[in-house]
């Protein structure tokens, strides 16, 4: 963890928060030796995975990733960064440039499933509301992105999450930052499975893969996207084998 959330005001954020002058909370590891950190566990091989919910602690946090990258040349440790909730648009590029997994939790934007637009939203300067939740932003300038619920902090139902992926809204003067409905089921199978370096077992359907499908209870592609949290499963297939439901 690097930072809290914004509710509490304990996210880590590069400007202060509205009505508390000089407060913009302050990251759980110093930078220093959050940099010395990354180096030795990089180092070892091992990956990493950070939650940063405010801007200030993402930066910090690739601040961390860069300075292992540089000293150990670890090209494909594929460090994740949990939640992404704000990040200043200078920092969007590096996740691509230093091959960091943009790990993000589609029922977590506010008004996009089970939490209000208030009181989070007001609680930073509206000039910041353009660095919420970049999910296309970040797709398009090649970081790869991996979904995922957070559960038990939300519903754990994949279905509800790419509902809300689909439907989450543009807050007001910022750009809509949805991805397609093929690229969020991507980053909820595909993406997911490479950002746990697990894109030679599962993930996609391919030969010598170990065969885990999931077969929903209607057509994907073409139902309202207001309406994919209600439709229910099929049956389900892992390892090749019917471990819920009828015949495939």
């Amino acid at each position: 963890f690097m930072d809290g959330v914004v509710d509490s005001r304990t996210a880590f954020m590069l400007r202060d928060y509205v009505g508390y002058p000089g407060h913009r909370s302050e990251p759980l590891f110093d930078p220093a030796r959050f940099k010395q950190i990354c180096t030795e566990i990089d180092r070892l091989g091992m990956q990493i995975a950070v939650h940063c919910i405010g801007d200030g602690a993402v930066r910090t946090t690739i601040d961390g990733y860069e300075a292992a990258l540089l000293a150990n040349c670890r090209n494909d440790a594929r460090h994740r960064i949990e939640h992404i909730e704000f990040i200043d648009p200078s920092d969007i590029p590096r996740l691509a440039a230093l091959g960091i997994v943009a790990s993000l939790q589609p029922p977590h934007p506010p008004g996009a499933m089970d939490f209000p637009i208030e009181p989070t939203m007001s609680l930073v300067e509206k000039s910041v509301w353009k660095g919420a939740y970049l999910w296309k932003s970040l797709a398009d300038q090649g970081a790869k992105i991996a979904y995922s619920s957070d559960w038990p902090v939300v519903d754990i139902s994949v279905m509800r999450g790419i509902q809300a992926a689909l439907t989450r809204p543009a807050y007001d003067g910022c750009a809509d930052e949805r991805l397609s409905r093929m690229e969020t089921l991507y980053a909820y199978t595909a993406g997911g499975a490479w950002a746990g370096h697990s894109d030679h077992v599962t993930g996609t359907l391919r030969t010598g893969l170990a065969g885990d499908v999931v077969i929903v209870d209607g057509d994907l592609e073409t139902i309202a996207a207001q309406d994919i949290g209600k439709m229910g499963i099929h049956s389900t297939i892992a390892g090749g084998r019917i471990t819920h439901g009828g015949a495939a």
